[in-house]
């Protein structure tokens, strides 16, 4: 806080200065002015907070530097000083917004309770202003959120045909991905990949409506690839090995869109036996965005899948999204990869129930893993036989996300594809649009 001292007699100003204990009000400096063009000059290069000054000068009054002080836009709290109780000084004094008015020559007193009530006033003033400051900031924070959120409606309505992804679209505004996923929920109720998905749909209707392009013409023109977003199932495979003019892998099917989609071979010490992977697909559902991951281990050795369920533990350890891993690990509960490096860092969100083979099940090799390891809750769990596979399917609901590790029909779909002889003809029934293949 710094405090200005303004009088034409340079006594009376050493004076007040000795009055003033420094250190006790915690100024941290006392400037000093024999006239008002000193004090203006050092006002325009300083942030003064309390000034003490004499009404009567013979350059410019007192009441004329608190005038030049308002019309500058400057407010600190002024305390008069006087030789003669003059009610035309005081009320001019009040007008003005002057804080006290003190007669000369001033007592140690008078001038220590001015002081006193100065600073108060100056502190709350100062309050007031950051208090306000604030406001205004976020306030000009909050319309230009709501600008960006327009300019990426405006975006998206005028470019949808061409491919978008929250990264690119964020890009726009200079935002961060996840921020601005946040933010556009927040203004419209609609995550950004949903708003896509709504202005493409309402395109594609009006083609429906007024023209007769067919269905794969009206998915390019409403910037589709292909018409699985038509019947709302998105599919990716993860190929590893060729098998009779057909591929072996692991996909996984969604009602949702990808935000991004990944497959990583897991390790393979025995090139002998067949190779396997990780699949992932990254999801934006309502405003959680959920890694949903499939895998199908080794099914001979031990040691090789106990390097496999280590890699995934390790691979998803500082993942940054909950992760939800299903598949078949072709080993029991009691196994050692199954207990160790599966059950003491990831949630079981499966029962016990055997899942092989599909006609008289006997075993259990199939489940549902989730990580964090806390803060899961399971909704209801159950398996499911399924004409598609030599498995039962298991079916979950973690809280509000269906998840089922083969075919079923709402929600995340985690498939492990024992054998695709052509991918296609094995999602014959219910959908047979193109594949993602990784």
């Amino acid at each position: 806080m710094n405090i200005l001292l303004v009088d034409d007699e340079r006594l009376a100003v050493e004076v007040m200065n000795r009055m003033i204990d420094k250190e006790k009000y915690g100024f941290s400096t006392i400037y000093k002015a024999l006239s008002m063009k000193q004090a203006q000059q050092i006002c325009e290069e300083t942030d003064i907070d309390i000034i003490i000054c004499d009404i009567e000068m013979p350059r410019g009054s007192g009441l004329d530097f608190v005038q030049w002080l308002l019309d500058t836009g400057k407010n600190p709290i002024v305390i008069f000083l006087t030789s003669h109780a003059v009610f035309s000084y005081a009320q001019q004094a009040v007008s003005l917004g002057v804080q006290d008015y003190l007669l000369k020559p001033v007592e140690p007193e008078d001038m220590n309770q001015a002081l006193e009530k100065a600073i108060r006033s100056a502190k709350s003033r100062k309050k007031s202003i950051l208090k306000e400051d604030k406001i205004r900031k976020l306030n000009e924070g909050v319309q230009s959120a709501e600008k960006n959120v327009e300019k990426v409606k405006t975006y998206i309505e005028t470019h949808f045909k061409e491919e978008m992804t929250r990264e690119s679209l964020a890009s726009e505004v200079f935002m961060n991905p996840d921020y601005l996923s946040k933010l556009f929920k927040k203004n419209t109720g609609s995550s950004l990949m949903d708003y896509v998905t709504k202005v493409r749909i309402e395109r594609a209707k009006e083609l429906l409506e007024r023209t007769v392009l067919p269905i794969s013409e009206i998915a390019i023109e409403t910037g589709y690839s292909n018409t699985a977003y038509f019947t709302k199932m998105f599919g990716v495979y993860g190929k590893t090995i060729d098998y009779k003019g057909g591929y072996y892998g692991i996909g996984i099917l969604s009602r949702y869109p990808y935000i991004d989609t990944k497959k990583t071979f897991l390790p393979w010490p025995n090139k002998a036996h067949e190779r396997r992977a990780l699949l992932e697909g990254l999801f934006e559902i309502g405003e959680d965005t959920i890694c949903f991951a499939s895998t199908h281990l080794d099914y001979q050795l031990p040691k090789t899948r106990e390097a496999q369920t280590a890699f995934i533990t390790e691979y998803f350890n500082d993942y940054r999204y909950p992760v939800v891993l299903g598949g078949d690990f072709n080993t029991a509960p009691s196994s050692k990869e199954i207990k160790y490096n599966m059950l003491e860092n990831w949630f079981l969100a499966t029962d016990y129930d055997f899942t092989v083979p599909a006609w008289n099940p006997k075993r259990k090799i199939d489940y549902i893993f989730a990580r964090p390891k806390q803060g899961w809750k399971i909704v209801r769990t159950q398996t499911v036989q399924s004409v598609l596979s030599d498995h039962f399917a298991y079916c979950d609901r973690i809280g509000v996300c269906k998840i089922l590790i083969s075919c079923y029909e709402k929600g995340i779909y985690i498939i492990d594809i024992d054998f695709v002889y052509k991918f296609m003809y094995w999602f014959y029934i219910g959908w047979n649009d193109e594949v993602t293949f990784l």
